[in-house]
């Protein structure tokens, strides 16, 4: 059935926009929507994205952020999936479609293991976070300018916050934004960059310029 979907690399790589314009829209809006009906209090400098799917104090779960937030997840990580086999089907870019790819696992794990599952929840949220900020700058290898600038930066931005997750959490940028800001500093620029991706790949009428064909592999014919 899948086969029929892609049954040329220019309808692939237009369905493979589609998905990633729908997995940004889905992501954005569910986090935002969760924000709103969040029963308790909720601030984006003191609270991880995460916890709009944790537990309150009394081990209760907040019924409708928590259906919110991680049906939200699994959506987008099921429509990067279908984004990478698109790409897988009408680039072969395949350290792309890998990483798309990875980000789509990461992202529906997120929303199958929330963080009261803390270690499956970490591995899959390092997952999302790693693989969108390097999807990022493979794409800018081969993407024609000035996308590709954008992607880079996107990525860069992505990677170099989520170190400071990891390694800065003394750090005044930290202290700064709170563990609820700097996360965010990871998450929507990666976010931003599938929507942003997604409209190079439909705004390119289906004809992608690579300018490193060496990191292309052929495409799978139908």
């Amino acid at each position: 059935m899948l086969s029929r979907l892609f049954r040329s690399p220019e309808q692939a790589r237009a369905l493979a926009g589609c998905a990633l314009i729908a997995a940004g829209f889905v992501s954005l809006l569910g986090i935002t929507t969760a924000e709103a009906i969040f029963p308790e209090t909720y601030t984006t400098h003191a609270n991880e994205i995460s916890d709009l799917a944790g537990r309150s104090e009394e081990g209760a779960i907040r019924v409708g952020s928590w259906i919110t937030f991680n049906g939200a997840m699994i959506a987008s990580g099921l429509l990067l999936l279908g984004a990478a086999y698109g790409l897988h089907r009408g680039m072969g870019v395949g350290r792309v479609t890998r990483a798309v790819g990875l980000l789509g696992v990461g992202t529906l794990g997120v929303g199958l293991f929330p963080d009261y599952f803390p270690t499956l929840h970490k591995v899959f949220a390092g997952t999302t976070f790693i693989s969108g900020g390097v999807a990022g700058v493979l794409v800018a290898q081969v993407a024609s300018r000035p996308f590709g600038y954008a992607s880079a930066a996107l990525g860069i931005v992505a990677l170099v916050a989520l170190d400071i997750v990891v390694f800065g959490k003394s750090t005044f940028i930290y202290q700064w934004l709170g563990p609820g800001g700097i996360e965010r500093w990871v998450s929507y620029p990666v976010i931003l960059w599938q929507v942003a991706f997604g409209a190079y790949l439909l705004g390119s009428g289906g004809t992608v310029s690579l300018r490193h064909p060496r990191v292309t592999e052929s495409p799978v014919e139908p």
